[in-house]
Order: C-alpha cells, then structure tokens, then sequence
C-alpha cells in the first residue's frame, strides 16, 4: 500500500530506538531492528527515508510516496516511488555497504559487552563489488524501467589505504559502481550513495 516515505521513515524510526532501547536496557538480548531478518524491511524504509530527505533538497519533483513492493516469483526493487503528485517518478533497490562484520555477533548479547570491530579488517570493496554484482547482474534484468540502485554506506571502522580521504568511500563505490555499470541492464538508471558513516549524512550520485 503506498503510504508517504516520512510515515514509512517515522515507523522505521520508532522501531529503532525501541529496539535500542530493550537492548541497552537487558530486556532483550540483541537489538532487533539491526540483527533480525524480519527487521529488513523496516531498515530499508528507515535507507529510504534518509535518502529522500536530502534528494529532496533543492529539486522540483521531490520523492513524496512510497509502495514496499512484496517478494514474487521474479525479483523485483524493494520500492516504487512517486512524487509529491502521486505520479510514479522511480523505483528504487536499496543495498547497504558495510565492513566485513558479522553483525549478529556485534549487536548481540549484554549490551555492556559489546565492542565495535575496529582496525585491522579486510578491506571492504570486494565485499561492495560482491554485493553490487548480485544485484545487477542477476536481479536487476527483471527490474522495470528507471529503477535506482541506493546504497547505504556505512563503512568507516577500518584502517584502509582510502579511509583518510574525506570521501574516500565515495570514490571507491563510484570506482566500483561504474566498472560494474559498463555491462549493467538498461533498466537500471541511477545509482546513488548515503553516506551514514558522516554527520550530518550526505548524499553522492555514483553514476547515470
């Protein structure tokens, strides 16, 4: 059902920090929003909603509503977007961009007890090239028209020869994105980057 991306950010939102919340508190044993698999589609709408805010900045047709399109026989982007006139604008992939980490280990347990991997981890950009080969090569043939690939980085923890660039990860995905783009489906019209690892966010077209 479509609905607008600020109520599906809103909804995201509220289950994260609730999540957080029981986790830090003892009542649950790992937080929920970042570990469970049921948690997905919530994470993917909290992307899309942080995505939207800054696209919006400064363009005439903003990305307003949203549909969480359901899993079918054939792959399909996780959503349809519309502008603030309920025209369909895009559809849009998210895929999220993260430090070789096992993330049901790192946000599991007492939360006293959890420490953040940091220094000496694999360098992460065969994990993205992994992650983006995937999607484009066997998804994104079934994806309709104008569909957008999001990629929510949150790399940053590692010491890589690029990490002391100030967008060192920006140009390592955009590298990445556009070899892998050369042979990618018509189909695919946009890809852009989130930065989450920055405060505030920022976001980075990686090719078109």
């Amino acid at each position: 059902m479509k609905t607008t991306i600020k109520e599906m950010f809103d909804e995201a939102e509220r289950a994260n920090e609730q999540s957080a919340e029981d986790w830090q508190a003892g009542r649950t044993q790992r937080n929920e929003f970042i570990v469970a698999e049921e948690s997905k589609r919530l994470r993917e709408q909290w992307h899309l909603g942080n995505f939207a805010t800054l696209y919006n900045e400064g363009v005439h047709a903003k990305l307003t509503f949203a549909e969480h399109l359901p899993e079918g026989d054939q792959p399909q982007p996780d959503f349809a977007v519309c502008d603030q006139s309920g025209v369909l604008h895009c559809h849009i992939e998210v895929a999220e961009w993260m430090e070789v980490r096992k993330r049901d280990k790192e946000y599991s347990g007492p939360y006293s007890e959890c420490g953040r991997l940091v220094g000496n981890m694999p360098d992460p950009t065969d994990r993205l090239r992994a992650q983006l080969t995937k999607k484009i090569r066997e998804k994104a043939p079934y994806y309709p028209s104008n569909t957008w690939l999001l990629i929510d980085d949150n790399v940053g923890l590692g010491l890589y020869s690029w990490a002391n660039r100030p967008l060192g990860d920006v140009e390592v995905a955009r590298t990445v994105v556009s070899e892998l783009m050369q042979t990618a489906p018509e189909n695919i019209s946009e890809v852009w980057l989130v930065r989450e690892v920055s405060r505030p966010m920022t976001v980075h077209r990686l090719w078109s």
